[in-house]
């Protein structure tokens, strides 16, 4: 399920930027709150498993059931996502397909699998990630 496409850039230190191309992908609202009980499940069901960790279960449960109410927010209000990101890499030149950034960083970063240098994905309509409202 592609969406449209935008044009941004990969971002290394020590190189140029390289312009990529991202397809991003608008979830509705049925999408969203499966996304968002998804999330709420797995962390309730890791709170339930922590109950077995001596001593650990002691701050794993409190927090996992804390954690999964809010990160089902947070997924709950992404309404877009990026799918595909397709570009040169700013420090080996390789043109090649790229791994979406992970959903839950402090910015939009992904890897090159050729030279294993962590990217920064920028310049995309102004929003970052799923921590800010736009894209999850």
């Amino acid at each position: 399920m592609g969406g449209p496409e935008d044009r941004a850039y990969l971002t290394v230190f020590g190189a140029p930027p390289s312009p990529v191309s991202v397809t991003v992908t608008a979830l509705g609202p049925g999408r969203r709150a499966a996304r968002a009980l998804g999330v709420l499940a797995a962390t309730w069901g890791l709170a339930a498993l922590s109950v077995l960790i001596p001593v650990a279960h002691l701050i794993l449960v409190p927090g996992l059931l804390l954690a999964g109410p809010l990160l089902a927010y947070l997924r709950f209000r992404a309404s877009r996502v990026v799918t595909a990101v397709h570009g040169a890499c700013p420090r080996c030149g390789v043109e090649q397909d790229f791994r979406p950034p992970k959903p839950w960083g402090s910015s939009m970063t992904t890897e090159c699998p050729r030279c294993l240098n962590r990217l920064v994905l920028a310049g995309l309509g102004g929003a970052t990630n799923s921590r800010h409202p736009g894209l999850g």
